[in-house]
């Protein structure tokens, strides 16, 4: 049953706000795009703040470039024209500058803005076609709802009829068949459509126009002019925001850029037609019976899925033949009608299939086949360009620090260090706490301060001038003199402290150091569940003391019971995770202390055996970071 028919054109007004809307849509389907633009354009921000907004304006450019993009190309493609829309027997139906149907059952969007219906249908998982109306062409919110309707619940309709009304019947993949038509001077060609047929047509399609055969490819020079434009606004940035510019930025810049434009123009694109093909980027909604008939009017195209179109031969512009293909371009220079030679029954219907394309304006043209470089090639010439790059780059580091350093030799320049001069200035100092106050805090979290640390810091700050590391970085002074083990005359250690330990991590004797470690924390926790740790140990076996590198494997005995953990070997620096080893056995217990550590400023490490309360209060009272390590087996 025939439907209400919708005639309308459409305004500038309303074809931009379906381009953008169009446009919105796809972006919308790149939410990983968008993750990785963001997390460049945050990174940027913090290193360099005007990058990041020059980046912003960039893409929001190149969004608003797309639009326009759109926009121009649904002009050419007719769409101000006077068109009409209806829906008849399961098939939505559009008459413009052409003819085109497609089953209402492949409609799966249906998007409204503010002044337009869009009715899509998925040409693949990021990409829809869409069959946009204006939305005044519907008197009312009743009129739209029964329009969708007949969208939403298509009546039941059977496979396409031919051009004479008889229906098509299902091919098979092994059908391929070609006859001329019913009227004089028409043909019909029936073939398969498959994934793999299709992708070598697509490949052959980007040979042909990226081979110049329709004359320089557009796409090439776009591709080129963003390259352009990008690689001038990077350098530009670069000499007007940088404290100290050179010339590698933009050599680098322009090597990136010229190894990606090769890598497009002159690498195979089958690859990336698969990979496309697979995330969702290409057109691939065509598979299944294909049936094209040229006739004196026009071309009528039937694919896979069941939707149908009439094109004029306005449309086209040139017919390109290839060793195994003929191509109907249209002006566009993008879209294309196939025709497989295998499809032909002789020489003659292709002479005279290309005799009524002529007759129709179209330019024939055999295709100029697009030379690719092996993928090997390709690798070497951007690898060298790559190699040259880093040889200069390492070339230039090496001459300017060669020169800073014969100037600062024929010119030197004598600096203090920050809390090295003579005189020190609490203010230069947020954290910055008197050593008295220091002594204060620390004993009323319950730790003995000796006189004698105290007066080893007052000793430091007056007659080496290291005040700043006393009271401007306060606490972990006077705390790595409490918690620093004694020593004998030979250097042995005699002795640990029972508040705290201090260690340096880069070690004295790897093979020994570990056990030191964990003496000094044991001798924290006396009456603890650990008193049972006996016969600690050091295996070296999987140690390359040359290389330095390799495991130290430590063990002790527990309750009849061996623990054991590998630690990571870096020449003689000790692992960190070993200080999380004995918090792994007291996680087993009921005992509520911990071992806590904080840094000491430098290369060494606090630890101290305390409740989750205290840790808390002390990080508080001196704005020390409490971590608790665990280390598992």
């Amino acid at each position: 049953m025939e439907q209400t028919k919708y005639t309308f054109h459409f305004t500038e007004k309303e074809l931009r706000e379906f381009s953008l809307r169009a446009v919105a849509d796809v972006y919308c389907k790149r939410p990983s795009l968008w993750l990785i633009l963001l997390i460049l354009c945050a990174v940027d921000f913090l290193i360099v703040p005007v990058f990041s907004i020059v980046l912003l304006i960039f893409l929001l450019s190149a969004v608003a470039f797309d639009v326009v993009r759109t926009c121009r190309f649904l002009k050419k493609e007719h769409l101000l024209e006077r068109r009409i829309m209806w829906v008849e027997d399961g098939m939505l139906k559009c008459s413009a500058f052409g003819y085109s149907e497609i089953p209402c059952s492949r409609i799966t969007a249906i998007r409204k803005t503010r002044n337009i219906l869009m009715l899509g249908y998925p040409q693949a998982k990021k990409r829809f076609a869409w069959y946009p109306m204006p939305l005044r062409v519907f008197e009312n919110e009743q009129e739209l709802e029964a329009f969708l309707n007949l969208i939403r619940n298509p009546a039941n309709y059977a496979p396409f009829p031919d051009a004479m009304g008889r229906e098509t019947q299902a091919m098979d993949p092994g059908q391929q068949t070609a006859s001329s038509g019913e009227q004089p001077g028409t043909f019909r060609f029936s073939f398969f459509m498959e994934q793999e047929k299709w992708i070598w047509i697509y490949r052959e399609a980007i040979g042909v126009i990226n081979g110049g055969t329709l004359g320089f490819p557009r796409s090439q020079m776009l591709v080129t002019g963003i390259y352009a434009v990008i690689f001038i606004v990077g350098t530009l940035c670069w000499y007007l925001f940088t404290d100290a510019p050179s010339a590698w930025f933009p050599v680098i810049l322009f090597v990136l850029l010229f190894s990606a434009n090769l890598v497009k123009w002159k690498g195979n694109p089958e690859q990336g037609i698969r990979r496309r093909l697979k995330a969702g980027d290409v057109q691939n909604d065509i598979y299944g019976p294909w049936e094209i008939e040229l006739m004196e009017d026009g071309i009528i195209e039937r694919i896979g899925g069941g939707s149908k179109s009439f094109l004029p031969w306005e449309d086209f512009g040139w017919v390109v033949e290839t060793e195994y293909l003929f191509f109907l371009f249209k002006r566009n220079r993008t879209q294309f009608i196939p025709i497989p030679k295998e499809n032909m029954v002789s020489a003659g219907q292709a002479a005279d299939m290309c005799a009524l394309c002529g007759s129709k304006g179209l330019v024939y043209t055999p295709g100029k086949r697009a030379k690719y470089w092996p993928g090997w090639v390709l690798g070497i010439v951007i690898g060298i360009l790559m190699l040259l790059v880093v040889l200069g780059a390492a070339g230039f580091v090496l001459y300017r620090n060669t020169r800073l350093i014969r100037e600062s030799l024929e010119n030197p320049v004598y600096e203090t260090v920050p809390g090295w001069e003579e005189e020190f200035r609490p203010e230069d100092y947020p954290e910055y706490v008197p050593l008295d106050t220091q002594v204060k805090v620390l004993s009323s979290m319950g730790l003995e301060v000796p006189e004698e640390t105290v007066e080893s810091a007052r000793s430091v700050m007056e007659e080496q001038r290291m005040r700043a590391y006393v009271e401007g970085y306060p606490y972990t002074w006077l705390l790595s003199g409490m918690g620093a083990p004694s020593y004998d005359e030979n250097w042995n250690i005699d002795g640990y402290s029972q508040e705290l330990f201090w260690f340096d991590f880069e070690g004295w004797d790897i093979s020994t150091d570990y056990i030191e470690v964990l003496e000094g924390m044991l001798a924290l926790a006396p009456g603890s569940p650990l008193d049972g740790i006996e016969d600690i140990r050091e295996d070296t076996d999987k140690v390359d003391w040359e290389k330095g590198t390799g495991s130290v494997i430590v063990a002790f005995q527990l309750d009849g019971q061996t623990y054991s953990w590998a630690m990571d070997m870096q020449y003689d620096w000790i692992d960190g995770d070993i200080l999380g080893v004995l918090n792994s056995i007291l996680e087993q217990t009921d005992t509520q202390e911990r071992f806590y550590v904080t840094g000491d400023n430098g290369q060494g490490a606090l630890v101290f055996y305390r409740t989750p309360e205290w840790a808390r209060q002390f990080g508080k009272a001196t704005g020390l970071s409490m971590d608790k390590p665990v280390t598992k087996q």
